[in-house]
């Protein structure tokens, strides 16, 4: 059985069924979120969608994100060394090719129907896609296949994946919760004594705090302020592989 892919280079270009059959499955490939992806991507990244079908049956479909770098300051500091950084990035890794969400953390790059197609065949047509996208849109300094689980990550041991570099993160922030912890203070027990006392001076901060579930109108209301909070630690961080945009919410 043969398989094929189309690429898409807007949500307005996806298949009728698109969520019936992967966005349902998973609502960051969605119709839904990737019309919000395209409208307020950041400017240093650029968005396209691939569709795969069994004969003329669409059974799976993944995004791909291009993230240039040429005119993006990856390193924040103003200091001399983060200029340096800035300007090795721009020449080593100026375009990167990304099979996921860089926006996201998870393995929310692809889905496909179990029932049409092998995990072996999967992991083929991935490849083949990747090599297609080198070639039709363009080619990059680097390829990303991004945030897979455990157990899914060792369908990449194969002869096509040794040139790649595989590490390990924990980006979700999994907890596994001890059997014997009851409330907060049994959790914050079983810190060493230096985070003990770093958790205790943050929680004396937080009285006067109030934690309040904002709605649309409320959001509106202090979009301002929230795009002024997150300005501040996005122009902080140390790292940053793009910025959001400021997206201004109509009524």
């Amino acid at each position: 059985m043969s398989y094929t892919f189309t690429i898409y280079n807007s949500v307005s270009e996806l298949p009728l069924n698109w969520n019936a059959v992967i966005g349902d499955h998973n609502i960051m490939l969605s119709k839904e979120y990737f019309s919000a992806l395209e409208s307020s991507a950041p400017d240093n990244m650029q968005c396209y969608y691939m569709g795969f079908f069994k004969e003329d049956e669409l059974i799976g479909g993944a995004l791909f994100q291009y993230l240039d770098f040429q005119y993006h300051s990856t390193f924040q500091k103003n200091q001399v060394w983060c200029s340096i950084r800035n300007f090795f990035a721009r020449r080593l890794g100026k375009d990167v090719m990304i099979l996921g969400n860089n926006m996201l953390t998870g393995q929310n790059g692809f889905y496909f129907d179990s029932s049409k197609i092998t995990l072996e065949q999967v992991i083929t047509l991935l490849d083949e896609a990747v090599e297609c996208m080198q070639k039709e849109k363009r080619k990059t300094a680097l390829i990303i296949y991004k945030d897979y689980q455990s157990g899914f990550i060792n369908s990449f041991h194969g002869k096509n994946h040794q040139d790649y570099f595989r590490f390990s993160v924990q980006p979700n922030m999994m907890l596994k919760l001890k059997k014997n912890w009851v409330g907060f203070d049994d959790y914050l027990n079983a810190f060493s004594t230096k985070y003990r006392t770093r958790a205790k001076t943050a929680k004396k901060k937080l009285q006067g705090i109030e934690k309040r579930e904002l709605n649309l109108e409320a959001v509106r209301k202090y979009q301002p302020e929230m795009n002024l909070l997150y300005q501040n630690v996005a122009e902080n961080a140390p790292f940053n592989t793009f910025f959001l945009l400021r997206i201004i919410l109509k009524k």
